[in-house]
């Protein structure tokens, strides 16, 4: 299967310059991993489905459970407190986006789109394409002047269910693919997801997202400084996935972007 073309943010060639590969144990249906947790490495099949399982049941958990902390462009953003490892919150956002699931969840799926959307990335590539919905995936971002840079590996799915609802995961697989880069600090995306569920506004297809976030980013970033802007920060990720998303549409690429991802519509 073809790869996407990688991100790479002016300025930063220099992390695509370098290559730090290392390969990584497999069988005859793909590679055999382990996340971030420390647990024996094991068929990424089985951590893709105990991973959307995870998903799942965050994302439809009452909200009983979960502090509202704001909202801001229309993304409203709490945080469960008894779900706290490591100090790190997790953290659920929610919203309507004016942009058909398939557009929304090829944009995540696109390094381009992520480099578009989030100013913190400089430099994203597909490591591997497992199978269709499937990628190994190695990202660098630069969380801010005085922080050392961060590189995360993460193993990154999405299905469909019957009802036109899309759903995305992604892990760390830290010890897997590559070496963190020259200078940076290997993070861990404990859970991430997103539930794209469609929905008909005056006969056009919108979306109601649902967007849960855990992360270790690990050195010297204490994690009673970074809770406190995760809930904004992630605020504007969602919404910015919106803006993208309408800029391709005002471009006349929305089903070209589609397609390349791979999204079956």
């Amino acid at each position: 299967m073809e790869l996407p073309s990688p991100f790479v943010k002016k300025g930063f060639e220099f992390f695509a310059d370098k290559d730090c590969t290392k390969e990584y144990e497999r069988n005859s249906d793909g590679p055999i991993l382990a996340t971030w947790s420390g647990e024996s490495p094991r068929p990424y099949r089985e951590i893709v489905e105990s991973y959307f399982q995870h998903v799942e049941e965050v994302c439809n958990e009452n909200n009983e459970k979960w502090t509202f902390l704001g909202e801001k462009d229309g993304v409203r953003f709490e945080r469960a407190m008894d779900r706290t490892q490591r100090g790190n919150g997790y953290f659920r956002l929610k919203g309507r986006l004016a942009v058909r699931p398939e557009l929304l969840l090829a944009c995540i799926a696109t390094p381009d789109c992520i480099g578009a959307l989030d100013e913190t990335t400089v430099y994203q590539k597909v490591v591997e394409k497992v199978n269709s919905t499937t990628d190994i995936v190695h990202t660098i971002a630069r969380p801010g002047a005085i922080f050392a840079y961060r590189d995360f590996l993460d193993l990154a799915s999405w299905r469909k269910d019957a009802d036109g609802v899309y759903w995305q995961m992604a892990v760390s697989v830290p010890e897997a693919g590559k070496y963190p880069h020259f200078g940076c600090i290997r993070g861990y995306v404990m859970y991430w997801g997103y539930k794209f569920s469609p929905v008909s506004v005056d006969g056009k297809t919108y979306t109601d997202v649902v967007c849960v976030s855990q992360s270790d980013v690990r050195g010297w970033m204490p994690t009673t400084l970074t809770n406190n802007f995760v809930g904004p920060v992630l605020a504007d990720y969602v919404h910015k996935l919106e803006t993208v998303a309408l800029e391709i549409i005002e471009q006349g690429r929305d089903n070209e972007t589609v397609a390349c991802a791979g999204i079956n519509l």
